[in-house]
């Protein structure tokens, strides 16, 4: 095959790829927007959100096949819908979490007060989300955004085309993207020693998380190699992911006990009142400590786990094996 030839093989084999890819994430994201709206279930959230992030992962891994300007808007508008839902989440992890938590304490009714005044307000606030929610996801729906992505893709994708084996382009910018994730995750490793570190802790989590979705992306051409680190990124994102909610918890409710002494005083002239809530909500705060400590615990000990069984060295040799020993061929990418 001319050079030329196979330059454009490559091309349309990178496009294919991402456009297939892409299409697939799209048509879920699609489902979940119409559960979510439809109020099935908050487990649709989750899902939506999820599936949010897997569509900008693949719309900044695939840029180069996609229109710079357009891309750069489809990317925003996706990442203020994650966004959103995000927030959303979050509350509802903390709800639940303090149901369960009143539930456990309802013996203790010296706690009852502060629990209460506690789950009042972020019922509040989880209200005032559902209706930027709403917002987004109507404005979402007028842009035709999901629409326009996908009828781009179809032009571009070629369905039809067979490829018997991945070429070593495709091979590389897999290689490039997980490769660079996998040192993203790496940088914060010098600081995992230190608990108090919670942003490098929290970023951490979120490269282990971009990480996972692109080894998501690539994951059909290593045939099965890379389920071991989608499943350590997994457990990884999770575990951080726990540890930062309780810092959540640590930051936010000092700041919440202020607001509420200023509130009292205002309204009653004087914070005696306010002496009611404190039990409950350092009964909150220390439950997150102790549970904050043993996730610490359990998180350095699976990461040494992972390290000591060459995790990412082993997953560096599996994504620069195909390009090591595949013919020399053009490699010029888009």
């Amino acid at each position: 095959m001319p050079k030329s030839n196979s330059k454009n093989h490559e091309l349309q084999e990178i496009s294919n790829y991402g456009g297939i890819y892409l299409i697939n994430q799209l048509q879920n994201l699609h489902k979940c927007i119409q559960n979510v709206q439809k109020l099935k279930d908050s487990e649709n959230i989750h899902d939506l959100r999820v599936t949010s992030r897997r569509v900008r992962v693949g719309l900044s891994i695939f840029s180069t096949c996609l229109p710079d300007k357009k891309n750069q808007i489809w990317l925003k508008q996706i990442r203020t819908l994650t966004k959103a839902f995000s927030r959303a989440r979050d509350l509802d992890v903390q709800i639940n979490f303090l149901k369960n938590f009143k539930i456990q304490n309802s013996n203790l009714s010296e706690l009852t007060p502060g629990i209460r005044r506690t789950l009042l307000r972020l019922n509040q606030k989880r209200r005032n989300v559902q209706t930027d929610l709403i917002s987004i996801l109507n404005n979402i729906k007028k842009s035709g955004i999901i629409s326009e992505i996908e009828n781009f893709l179809s032009t571009s994708v070629q369905p039809d085309t067979e490829f018997k084996e991945p070429s070593l382009s495709l091979y590389q910018l897999s290689c490039e993207n997980i490769h660079q994730r996998l040192e993203n995750l790496l940088f914060f490793e010098v600081f995992i020693q230190y608990p108090e570190r919670i942003k490098e802790l929290h970023q951490m989590r979120i490269a282990a998380k971009k990480l996972r979705y692109t080894l998501e992306v690539f994951a059909p051409l290593y045939k099965g190699k890379l389920n071991e680190y989608l499943e350590a990124m997994r457990n990884i994102q999770t575990s951080l992911g726990n540890i930062h909610d309780c810092d959540v918890w640590l930051i936010t409710l000092p700041k919440f006990l202020q607001k509420e002494k200023k509130l009292i005083n205002k309204f009653y002239g004087q914070s005696r009142p306010f002496n009611r809530l404190i039990p409950g909500i350092e009964a909150i705060r220390s439950d997150r400590q102790i549970e904050r400590d043993k996730l610490y615990s359990k998180f350095l000990y699976d990461w040494q786990m992972h390290r000591q069984a060459n995790l990412c060295e082993n997953l560096r040799k599996i994504i620069f094996e195909p390009i090591l020993t595949k013919p020399n061929q053009t490699t010029n990418r888009p």
